[in-house]
């Protein structure tokens, strides 16, 4: 029996490959990698739910009547869009091949989980913000040596890895990077994830690693960093802490994250989950990490509210800078809200002041996986939503 990558029916733009889709070549694949990535990573670690969280199905068709959803939906890459009305599912909508319990990678959203990780060990003060890096983590390179926690929460930091620029430029650096997490083959470097994060130098041409684009120099790195200055500093492995936030979001199906070949959690992209789940996810992000038997993994609804006022690193796409979004905490901010993109189309939002969530996956192929176009219609759809959820638009 053939795979469904050897039938060539899994999606509309899967790729050139018509053999088994494999670590070696599921980024040229890149839709059918996306929801296949449990299949293809080499490690990952896996939580079923002890209690799962209860939603109930409350249509609100106004929903997609709102001009962001119809253009969101028009695009082929979009796998699922879900919003979440408290713990209603007010819309759901699937296509290429995706379906309620199907799992899908999260990609970058996932670097949510550091601001609840992050966000717990702050307002505990385990986790000092104004801490230069080399105070949690002695043997830290010249990339990030001097830096605060608070420019690594914040993208703030100029290393040698410019992540965007090197996914349609010279890949070298990215190849070791993404190796380190199993992300691609380990022949490109022998290094584990926080021995590539070491190795990492200065960005500057004066030697520096002072960010001073305007904006932040967004790279994955930083927040794989941040979850080894959490682990130093409140003295929890980060394993620990992040399978306890996985059974916090008390999803109705397997949950999994990828972890680097020592066993450490890819929290800067290694989500895989429903979109359901995925969903699940964004009520714990827009909770302040509150679980779903009321423990709490997170920093609340105060460090929340905190992460909504705080940010002052800006965002841009292809150079272009979103107004009123702000990077903070290992998170988008805006005025609808808080959460993150992830490469290849993901999306997860909440707007905790009118209890929406927000959830998005798709298969983006072509060189550039954060194309700007696409990511326009995921800001469109996210500001009609909340702006529609504000205004008191409900199930029923």
């Amino acid at each position: 029996m053939m795979t469904e990558a050897k039938q060539g029916k899994d999606h509309p733009l899967e790729g050139k490959a018509t053999g088994t889709v494999t670590l070696a070549n599921w980024q040229e694949n890149r839709a059918y990698g996306l929801r296949n990535f449990e299949r293809v990573v080499p490690d990952l670690i896996a939580v079923n739910a002890e209690q799962i969280r209860p939603l109930t199905v409350e249509r609100d068709y106004g929903i997609d009547l709102l001009p962001g959803v119809k253009a969101l939906r028009a695009h082929g890459a979009l796998d699922g869009l879900l919003v979440l009305k408290g713990d209603r599912i007010a819309f759901e909508a699937y296509s290429n091949g995706m379906t309620p319990t199907r799992l899908h990678s999260c990609q970058s959203s996932s670097k949510t989980i550091m601001n609840m990780l992050a966000g717990k060990a702050i307002v505990e003060g385990d986790l000092d913000l104004q801490a230069s890096v080399e105070e949690y983590v002695p043997e830290i390179g010249s990339g990030f040596r001097g830096r605060t926690v608070e420019d690594v929460l914040a993208m703030n930091v100029r290393h040698e890895l410019d992540e965007p620029a090197a996914y349609t430029g010279d890949r070298t650096l990215l190849d070791k990077d993404e190796s380190s997490m199993g992300f691609v083959s380990a022949s490109f470097t022998p290094m584990n994830r926080r021995e590539f994060i070491v190795s990492l130098g200065a960005g500057n041409e004066d030697g520096t690693n002072e960010n001073r684009s305007g904006g932040y120099f967004y790279a994955t790195v930083n927040t794989a960093l941040a979850g080894w200055l959490v682990e130093h500093a409140t003295g929890i492995p980060l394993q620990r802490a992040v399978r306890e936030a996985m059974h916090a979001i008390g999803g109705e199906n397997t949950i999994q994250m990828a972890v680097d070949r020592v066993g450490v959690p890819i929290v800067g992209g290694g989500f895989v989950m429903t979109l359901r789940d995925f969903g699940r996810y964004g009520m714990l992000l827009g909770s302040g990490g509150v679980g779903v038997g009321g423990e709490v993994v997170g920093g609340g609804a105060e460090f929340v509210k905190r992460t909504l006022e705080e940010g002052s690193v800006r965002i841009a796409i292809d150079g272009e800078v979103l107004d009123g979004y702000h990077y903070v905490y290992s998170t988008f901010t805006s005025p609808w809200g808080l959460g993150h993109a992830g490469w290849g189309g993901q999306w997860v939002w909440a707007d905790p002041g009118s209890d929406t969530v927000i959830a998005a996956f798709a298969g983006l192929m072509g060189t550039n996986p954060a194309d700007h176009a696409y990511a326009s219609l995921l800001v469109g759809m996210t500001c009609d939503v909340v702006e529609y959820a504000r205004d008191g638009g409900s199930a029923g």
